[in-house]
């Protein structure tokens, strides 16, 4: 038995469905902060900054 096509099958599946989780979660966010945009966190609050 080729185990390859599977392998790929199931590699394509856990990407496509982490991908639409992710975008689920990016418009829920999105949807969360209303209208305006703002929310308690800023844009940088993710930036790692060099010293």
């Amino acid at each position: 038995m080729n185990w390859m096509p599977l392998v790929s099958t199931l590699a394509g599946a856990v990407i496509g469905i982490s991908a639409t989780l992710i975008a689920d979660r990016n418009r829920w966010q999105r949807e969360q902060t209303g209208p305006s945009g703002s929310s308690e966190h800023s844009p940088a609050d993710g930036v790692v900054r060099a010293r």
